[in-house]
């Protein structure tokens, strides 16, 4: 039986551990590679269709292009997320497991099986994707010819044919089309943007075959002809018969869970090795920063003493720990407390394999608990900080217990869960002492809004006087945002002030006949007073009241002598209809950002790119009642930053803010590290 969890030893140091790891970064390739090019050809169609809207004579497929461009706008803003996110599930559909519908019902679903070798399985596809990849499988005949096989043996098929291959071209036309799920079905131009797309994304795939082909050769991922012709080498990395097949070694005797489930409790006792039998895996000269043990010990042969499945364990137990020490969001002071739980980590998986299927396994949780508390932690994370004191107790309370099972991860994650909830009640508390005076500040700006836009018509009226204009825009609408925050746009206060400006704006235009120069007469000492009373209200100085009120005496006499000298003005006439549509129209400007934003809720958490290009993770505490004022602290409470609606939204848009929800900080270290073996291995 040939063991293929991980590729062959190769005479110079591989970059990666399993063949995992390769599928991944083979995913990764063609995700990128595939996502750049739709991103272009999606600009270069938009162009195209640019220029024959211009050109164009007939307004129904002006208007039709019109749409398409609306349309595949809105697409091509995140195209190449779509079409990894895309591309990733086309690659799961080819590459899980098949179920043993003979195997006995235990009622506790475990994903162990999944790691084993895959079973080959038809995949349907669609006659619109037969029709698309076709030619694409002719054309890249050779380069496919050249790779399947290797892909067979890293998902340990016989074969993989063209359905079942998740780099092939179905893979790729299905991924397309997933992205393209938005476009509307009555589209004129879908089908002209939906086959340019493909045709683009195919015509990469000759050269990213060729590029990972020789990716997997250069790490000892030969065909399955050869894959048995090398030397065998020590460690995990190299495939393993028990034939004797090839001059190949048998397999030592394999010893059970439980044996080396006492070995790691002797090592983790302080044992200078661990003893399995004749066997001895010394802890010496460790590589890395902090120190992968596990990985040490499947270097130096474990792998050769275990049964098949706890091989795997430890394979996946060491690689989960890969992922959290090259996790850049976490601190190097909190990834050497962690590297103190590899072998209880490992003890617990290996008794209880439910580690690996439920997401909610209290080792699980301790581990992403610890990692998104230290990814949080605003400041010098280090042996002074409270949470590094947490850590380094509940660590040493899992690691002195002699029996490594789920309650007392169970009761490190439930201690530790407490401990970040109370910290987050006091961080609240600290932010709500700011409420107060940010609604404060947000009644004043929706009032000031409010305020500009009641005068923005009569900013914009050039029939008016620039010096009552400039009145207007400096100090009236002053008058009425204090009136705003009084008693709202239903006021009285509100409808008196609005009044006194419609009358203001009345009583300089020029007066025509004895009627409306009755009417000023009248009306001059009530709208002096309003106007007296409400710049008063707002503590205008007297200088400028009284200058004003000089100004006005000079308006109302040059609009009495106006109104003399000029005949009374024609009945204003009906404004002239403005057509439906223009041809210069261009596409709405992109509001991205405001998406993002409108689905922010209290608690989550946002990654704030500073100037200096450092990262700030903080938390949402507070949102005000119009969702104007965003109000952002760290975990404990301090350094709060309150942001507005529109700068929130830049911040978004420009990529200066990243929502980074419970699945990125809180899952995703751990269970990428799991799901990538059960998926990929």
């Amino acid at each position: 039986m040939t063991d293929r969890t991980t590729p062959q030893a190769t005479a110079h140091a591989s970059a990666f551990r399993s063949f995992a790891e390769l599928l991944l970064a083979c995913r990764e390739l063609f995700a990128s590679r595939l996502g750049a090019a739709l991103a272009n050809t999606a600009a270069e169609v938009d162009a195209t269709f640019q220029q024959r809207r211009k050109a164009a004579e007939d307004l129904g497929e002006s208007l039709k292009l019109l749409e398409a461009q609306y349309q595949l706008r809105a697409l091509a803003r995140d195209l190449p997320r779509k079409f990894a996110t895309a591309f990733e599930a086309a690659y799961l559909r080819r590459t899980e497991a098949q179920q043993d519908a003979t195997a006995t019902h235990t009622g506790e679903e475990c994903l162990l099986p999944a790691f084993n070798l895959f079973a080959t399985h038809e995949v349907e596809i669609s006659d619109e994707v037969r029709t698309f990849c076709a030619p694409a499988e002719a054309s890249a005949s050779a380069e496919l010819a050249a790779w399947r096989p290797r892909l067979a043996l890293l998902l340990g098929r016989e074969q993989v044919d063209a359905a079942a291959d998740p780099f092939g071209p179905a893979a790729v036309c299905e991924a397309v089309l997933a992205s393209c799920a938005d476009l509307a079905a009555t589209l004129a131009h879908r089908e002209e943007i939906v086959a340019a797309l493909i045709n683009s994304a195919l015509g990469e795939l000759p050269e990213l075959l060729r590029n990972a082909t020789a990716l997997l050769a250069s790490h000892g991922v030969a065909t399955p002809t050869t894959a048995l012709q090398g030397s065998a080498g020590r460690g995990d990395s190299i495939v393993v018969t028990d034939e004797g097949a090839g001059g190949a070694a048998a397999l030592p005797a394999a010893h059970s869970s439980a044996t080396l489930g006492a070995a790691l409790a002797e090592l983790q006792r302080g044992a200078p090795a661990l003893r399995l039998g004749p066997r001895s895996f010394a802890l010496v000269g460790v590589a890395g920063d902090p120190p992968n043990v596990l990985r040490h010990l499947l270097a130096n042969g474990l792998g050769e003493v275990l049964e098949h499945a706890d091989r795997i364990v430890v394979d996946v137990v060491a690689a989960l720990f890969e992922h959290l020490f090259n996790s850049a969001s976490i601190p190097a002071a909190m990834k050497n407390l962690i590297a103190e739980l590899q072998l209880p980590v490992l003890r617990v998986a290996l008794a209880d394999h439910s580690f690996f299927s439920d997401r909610s396994h209290p080792a699980r949780r301790l581990l992403n608990l610890l990692s998104l508390a230290a990814a949080t932690w605003d400041g010098e994370f280090g042996p002074d900080s409270a949470l590094y004191r947490k850590a380094v107790e509940l660590i040493d309370a899992i690691r002195r217990n002699p029996d490594q099972d789920r309650e007392h991860f169970e009761a490190g994650r439930a201690a530790l869960e407490n401990w970040l909830n109370e910290q987050e009640r006091h961080a609240d508390a600290r932010a709500a002492a700011l409420t107060e005076r940010l609604e404060a500040r947000e009644r004043q700006h929706l009032a000031r809004q409010e305020a500009r836009a009641a005068v923005a018509a009569t900013l914009a009226d050039e029939s008016l006087p620039a010096s009552l204009r400039e009145f207007v825009g400096e100090t009236w609408v002053k008058v009425l945002a204090a009136a705003q925050l009084d008693g709202g746009s239903s006021g009285l206060r509100w409808r008196m002030a609005m009044a006194t400006l419609e009358d203001l704006c009345w009583s300089v235009r020029p007066k025509h006949g004895s009627e409306e120069r009755e009417r000023l007469a009248r009306l001059l000492s009530t709208l002096l007073g309003s106007l007296r009373e409400g710049m008063d209200a707002v503590g205008s100085p007297a200088p400028l009241r009284d200058a004003f009120q000089a100004e006005l005496v000079r308006l109302h006499a040059a609009a009495v002598k106006a109104g003399m000298n000029q005949p009374s003005p024609p009945p204003p006439a009906a404004e002239a209809r403005q057509p439906a549509y223009r041809g210069d129209a261009e596409p709405e400007p992109d509001r991205s950002g405001e998406f993002e934003v409108d689905l922010l809720s209290r608690g989550e958490w946002v990654e704030l790119r500073e100037p200096a290009g450092s990262v700030r993770r903080v938390r949402l505490t507070w949102v005000s009642p119009a969702r104007t004022l965003y109000l952002f602290a760290n975990r404990q409470g301090q350094r709060a930053v309150a942001l507005t609606r529109e700068e929130l939204i830049r911040r978004y848009a420009s990529g200066e803010a990243v929502t980074a929800g419970e699945d990125d900080l809180l899952d995703h270290i751990v269970d990428q590290a799991l799901d990538s073996h059960e998926n990929k291995a």
